[in-house]
């Protein structure tokens, strides 16, 4: 798998969204977490993991670190 590039989604060219409701904000942060010790060992801060986890909380609901790390991959290989 390749590795994710340390940036914010809008530096990928991803529309950066924020999660409509208060629970999808828990939903980010513990996704966040689960992802960061792969995300920073990549290069990713802590403000860019958390970016792309409400991201993606905010357009796919739910998912896994390995899913988030590789929708990150994915939103990063169209621009």
């Amino acid at each position: 798998m390749p590795e994710p590039t340390p940036e914010r989604p809008r530096d990928a060219g991803v529309r950066e969204t924020e999660p409509a409701e208060l629970g999808q904000y828990e939903g980010a942060s513990l996704l966040a977490n689960d992802a960061r010790e792969r995300l920073r060992a990549d290069g990713f801060t802590d403000s860019q993991i958390e970016r792309w986890a409400e991201t993606y909380i905010a357009e796919r609901s739910s998912g896994s670190a390995d899913e988030f790390v590789a929708w990150i991959i994915e939103q990063e290989n169209r621009a």
